[in-house]
């Protein structure tokens, strides 16, 4: 059921890139993830990522508000 839903939850790059997929090339949820992690959370981005959450310091005379902002566009 995921696997058929999962195209409706896709915008712009990430349905395209799921549309040029050949047909059938996919028959499971983990070939799936697997496939769209690759594509769009490579390991080195998720690393970096990762890194930039846990090292977060609000800045120098940065308002509180704006670092919640900054924090939650990592996220």
């Amino acid at each position: 059921m995921r696997l058929h839903l999962f195209q409706f939850s896709l915008r712009n790059e990430a349905s395209n890139w799921l549309e040029r997929l050949p047909a059938g090339s996919i028959t499971r949820w983990e070939d799936l993830t697997t496939r769209f992690l690759a594509q769009f959370f490579p390991p080195g981005r998720t690393a970096k990522l990762r890194n930039d959450i846990l090292m977060f310091q609000q800045h120098h005379g940065e308002s509180l508000s704006k670092a919640w902002s900054r924090f939650k566009d990592l996220l």
